[in-house]
């Protein structure tokens, strides 16, 4: 059976605190994860304390992905996950890209070379999109990799806040060609043409495509930059939405841009908001610096949940990046 998307082996980079796992578990079920690559302290303490309860299957944490041993897992993997470091291409920080001490992507880039994963699914900030992507999809595909990729938010999975991301789905040549040939038959959706945004020279300018996925403007390579193949990979922005979704989402299912349902969340309430009966109380702070009931992270806690990903968009990123695949 192949197990590439229904029960993958993983290796998770920046693993931070497991919500992009948390959305790919979403959305494939079961995940096992080799190792973890994780170098923050906090974030360590956090998955060595769920594994010991039994949350998270026991799995060993290497602390640097700069010297991470690839090549011990060539060909034994599935997929690698990861949210590499965000401050070379944020617009909170300098921006300095590959200047930048945090930037881990040549790293990630050489671990993938040497393990040769089926597929690799990254997440970044939205400002990655122009500064640093093209390198990346440049990258993967000088690897043998398909690229897709897309910007979603939180609030389109019904959250009370933006929090937009660059999800990026590479799937390997190999693989892609093996599927399509292996289909009994092949699922052809009627394509929709739609506004998209052209990249050329690093400026966007309105252009005219066609997209499988309605309601979602995308993002392609109007012209070829050095380097790039335009074989029809596009960028996905999440932030188009239309009165169909939003209506939708005010049922008890909710049908995603891919056609899948998927359940309602709960959400707290937003600020300013009368907070919801299921709610718990707000934390009080107390005079000694702690929360009241001891918890005394809060600032490594925060850290940790705002560099991270939410779940549901994880998995609605997954869900969609990989039916654009087609395989």
């Amino acid at each position: 059976m192949d197990n590439t998307f229904k029960s993958p082996t993983i290796i998770s980079f920046c693993t931070g605190g497991r919500m992009l796992e948390r959305g790919l578990e979403r959305a494939i079920g079961n995940v096992t994860v080799a190792t973890y690559v994780e170098i923050e302290a906090f974030c360590i303490f956090n998955l060595v304390a769920q594994m010991e309860k039994g949350l998270v299957d026991a799995s060993p944490i290497w602390t640097d992905a700069k010297t991470f041993p690839a090549h011990s897992f060539h060909g034994k993997i599935h997929g690698i996950i990861g949210g590499y470091p965000c401050q070379p291409f944020s617009t909170a920080g300098k921006r300095l890209g590959e200047d930048d001490p945090r930037h881990l992507w040549p790293y990630l880039q050489s671990h993938i070379n040497s393990i040769r994963p089926v597929w690799c699914f990254f997440e970044n900030v939205d400002d990655h999109l122009s500064l640093g992507f093209d390198t990346v999809y440049k990258d993967l595909r000088a690897l043998g990799y398909r690229v897709e990729a897309g910007i979603y938010s939180a609030r389109e999975v019904g959250a009370p806040h933006e929090r937009k991301r660059l999800f990026i789905l590479a799937v390997a040549d190999s693989y892609c060609k093996f599927r399509r040939l292996s289909k009994c038959e092949s699922r052809q959706a009627r394509p929709v043409k739609r506004d998209c945004v052209e990249i050329d020279g690093g400026s966007k300018s309105l252009g005219y495509t066609e997209s499988f996925i309605p309601g979602r403007l995308s993002v392609r390579e109007g012209t070829k930059k050095p380097g790039f193949e335009d074989n029809g990979e596009t960028i996905s922005d999440s932030s188009c939405i239309g009165s169909y979704q939003v209506r939708e989402r005010r049922q008890s299912k909710q049908l995603n841009t891919n056609g899948t349902s998927r359940r309602v969340e709960k959400w707290p309430a937003r600020p300013g908001e009368q907070q919801h009966e299921w709610e718990h109380p707000r934390i009080v702070e107390s005079g000694v610096g702690c929360t009241v009931n001891g918890y005394n992270f809060r600032e490594d806690l925060l850290r940790m949940l705002g560099n991270g990903v939410v779940e549901q968009t994880a998995e609605l990123a997954f869900i969609d990046l990989l039916k654009k695949h087609n395989i």
